[in-house]
């Protein structure tokens, strides 16, 4: 989360990234790589507000790096309610 972000928090552990490890997590889970070599389908729906996309396109960066394949939705904030 950046610094400006309501849930931030400075004092968190960090991990190195390790494709084996999240590879082999991912297996344990019950998500092994499927014939074609996907594992899953992921779609993030996120509001339009610019934090939040910025937020999806890291987290889309991030799973890049285990061949998982994300899809970012960007909802207007009055499509999220239904109308009444």
């Amino acid at each position: 989360m950046p610094p400006n972000h309501w849930a931030y928090e400075p004092n968190v552990t960090t991990y190195s990234l390790d494709t084996a490890r999240a590879e082999a997590l991912l297996d344990a889970a019950g998500f092994p790589r499927k014939e074609n070599g996907v594992r899953m389908h992921v779609m993030l729906k996120t509001s339009t507000d610019e934090q939040a996309r910025l937020i999806g396109a890291a987290l889309q960066e991030q799973w890049r790096h285990v061949e998982l394949p994300w899809r970012c939705v960007h909802w207007k904030r009055q499509r999220c309610f239904p109308i009444w």
